[in-house]
């Protein structure tokens, strides 16, 4: 018993956390969101999760969704996730090979999501449309 109370709590802290880097995101976002905003989530994503964006680009998916149940993230956790990566996406140099991988974990990810979970996210759908036609439209 006190065991499952131990890992709801680690749970719930994960999705505290990841709700402050998306708040700490929004709120640069009504400005520019700049190369410092960006470093410093990608700190708290290392410090906090051991997360390293650059490290999941060049894993295989199946490595990534491995390192992300072993930290306890959930579904919603992992939808949390993609929503600080889809804004630090937008937020890179345009025609960026980078942003475009970015991308295409992310869509990765919110495709994980609707198959292994029970939940339809009106936001998860319209966010993977808005992805898939930035990636369609992008040319290197």
């Amino acid at each position: 018993m006190e065991q499952r109370d131990y890992l709801k709590r680690q749970i719930d802290q994960i999705g505290v956390v990841l709700g402050y880097l998306i708040a700490y995101l929004l709120n640069l976002k009504t400005g520019t969101i700049d190369s410092i905003g960006v470093e410093k989530v990608r700190q708290v994503l290392n410090s906090e999760f051991d997360i390293d964006i650059d490290t999941f680009l060049t894993c295989k998916f199946e490595d990534i969704i491995h390192i992300l149940n072993k930290k306890g993230f959930d579904y919603e956790d992992i939808n949390k996730l993609v929503e600080i990566l889809v804004i630090i996406a937008d937020n890179m140099n345009t025609n960026n090979s980078k942003k475009n991988a970015l991308y295409q974990l992310c869509l990765k990810l919110d495709e994980y999501i609707i198959k292994e979970s029970s939940t339809f996210s009106f936001e998860r759908h319209f966010r993977m449309e808005q992805i898939k036609k930035y990636v369609s439209n992008t040319t290197f």
